[in-house]
């Protein structure tokens, strides 16, 4: 038995950090978690795992269990919505200890589509005296 850390995950192949030491690529054993009805995605970055070895697959594992969440941090699926407009919630981070906000005053000048580059990430353009 493996107990594990959730590093990240992408469509039902998650990255566990093994208390042991190193990393294992997991996917979940049979095709429900229990305890994760109702969500968008099972398993979050910050989950507690139990999981074993894939005899089928060696080097790899199967997640069995998921041990008891202390915080959640999610949001609605919007591309889950049903007839009521309400949709599943997708799992953002679970176990977290810190959260930051932050914030500006206001917007900087001429908004995004005015900066240099491609990306939204880099900073505006320094504005004159």
């Amino acid at each position: 038995m493996i107990r594990g850390l959730v590093l990240r995950g992408s469509r039902n192949v998650f990255t566990l950090r093994a208390e042991t030491g190193g990393e294992l690529e997991c996917r979940i054993k049979g095709k429900i978690l229990k305890g994760v009805e109702g969500c968008h995605n099972p398993l979050a970055p910050g989950d507690h795992v139990l999981a074993e070895e894939d005899p089928a697959r060696p080097g790899k594992g199967l997640i069995i269990a998921l041990e008891e969440r202390r915080n959640l941090l999610s949001r609605i699926n919007q591309k889950g919505l049903d007839r009521r407009g309400t949709g599943a919630s997708q799992l953002l981070a679970a176990n977290v200890d810190l959260a930051l906000c932050v914030a500006t005053p206001a917007s900087p000048p001429g908004g995004p589509a005015s900066w240099t580059g491609s990306s939204s990430r880099r900073t505006p353009p320094a504005s004159k005296p």
